[in-house]
């Protein structure tokens, strides 16, 4: 249930969010302000870490984001850590992630060389930054292109491009979308598998050499690109952060940077017909901040059913919570002579599948492709309870 806030009808009217039983839902355009973001909340003073919710975007469009993801800030804010500090979770301070841009860090406003945007009369830059690590569950326009993406960070640098499972520029163009396997037609819930009309989907195979893989990042070293994702811990410093407790985020934004584009096509002067470079449905002249602002600021995403618990216990066949799923709706992609590939579902509550990978044996019910891959994502699974 998502609770509504003591300052309900001012964060209505200044930004746009409102709730509905239990859904949250955020509108772009509210009056001169552009998009928001909101968190979970376990009590009055402090966030709530999160797993499974029901998602729809159908009334977003091209350049829009609307997003759902783990950020490492203090459960209260960062009010005991800081005697500067007096307000905290209860005023949405606190906030970090992967790309470091803050007005307010650790208490103190962030003044000093302050530049107005030369694009965007809403966002500013100091001097300063703050970043953390940060999990996104969810991003995506109204045909969405990017459900999974960790950032990772060390020494205060963050892998700001992030480790990408992206069904679209893995060349698996009819997996997410209107009238595809995962209809985006209608609100559907995530948690590891998709969950719609009362079936379970498993996440998508791709479709690129050498064979198909889940791994992104096997597929970034496929497209040559930088894998600061690696270098900066990878899942296995993505695992031990969920362990020790993450913030759940959710917004509504657009990018007055690159359009977005990073969720379509990128980079810009490649053909899109190269592996990894189409990312989504939307062109590349699309995501003008401008022009979404004034033909899409009525657009909005929808956030609900979000619930917390042990993995297999926050959702039901019908997407309801509470109750596991059933045996009949939950099957093993397969590999080679039928068992089941790496990073597919092998095991687990309710599971009556196959218990028998292609490569390596079932573990934390997971098949995992090497030992080395499976002592840095074993760490990440467990710490991930959706």
């Amino acid at each position: 249930m998502v609770k509504r806030p003591a300052r309900y009808f001012h964060v209505s009217g200044t930004y746009g969010i409102t709730t509905s039983g239990d859904a949250l839902k955020l509108k772009f355009v509210t009056g001169a302000k552009i998009g928001s973001r909101a968190y979970l909340m376990a009590d009055n003073t402090h966030y709530k870490l999160s797993s499974t919710f029901t998602v729809d975007v159908l009334n977003l469009s091209c350049g829009l984001n609307g997003a759902l993801y783990f950020s490492e800030m203090n459960a209260d804010g960062g009010l005991s850590r800081f005697f500067t500090k007096k307000a905290g979770a209860q005023y949405g301070t606190g906030y970090c992630d992967s790309q470091v841009d803050l007005k307010f860090i650790n208490g103190a406003a962030n003044v000093i060389d302050w530049t107005p945007d030369a694009t965007d009369p809403n966002s500013d830059t100091g001097i300063f930054g703050t970043c953390c690590n940060e999990m996104d569950i969810w991003e995506g326009e109204i045909r969405p292109s990017r459900p999974l993406h960790p950032h990772t960070c060390t020494d205060g640098v963050c892998d700001k491009d992030g480790c990408d499972f992206n069904s679209r520029r893995m060349d698996n163009k009819n997996f997410l979308g209107p009238g595809f396997t995962v209809n985006t037609n209608s609100p559907f819930t995530v948690v590891t598998q998709f969950t719609t009309n009362g079936k379970v989907i498993q996440n998508s195979n791709t479709n690129l050499a050498p064979r198909p893989s889940t791994r992104s990042a096997t597929s970034r070293r496929l497209w040559s690109d930088t894998n600061s994702f690696e270098s900066r811990g990878g899942l296995a410093t993505m695992g031990i952060t969920l362990q020790k407790g993450m913030v759940l985020a959710l917004s509504l934004w657009d990018d007055h940077e690159a359009d977005i584009l990073w969720l379509d096509n990128y980079p810009l002067n490649a053909s899109a017909t190269t592996p990894g470079v189409s990312r989504g449905p939307c062109s590349a002249t699309s995501g003008d901040p401008n022009t979404v602002q004034s033909q899409q600021p009525n657009a909005f995403v929808v956030l609900s059913d979000i619930n917390t618990g042990p993995i297999g216990s926050t959702f039901s066949a019908t997407g309801g919570a509470g109750t596991t799923t059933t045996s009949s709706t939950a099957s093993a992609p397969t590999g080679g002579s039928g068992s089941i590939r790496e990073f597919a579902q092998c095991g687990g509550e309710s599971w009556t599948g196959s218990a028998t990978c292609d490569l390596n044996p079932c573990k934390y019910s997971f098949c995992f492709q090497s030992p080395e891959s499976d002592v840095s994502s074993s760490v990440f699974f467990q710490g991930l309870t959706w």
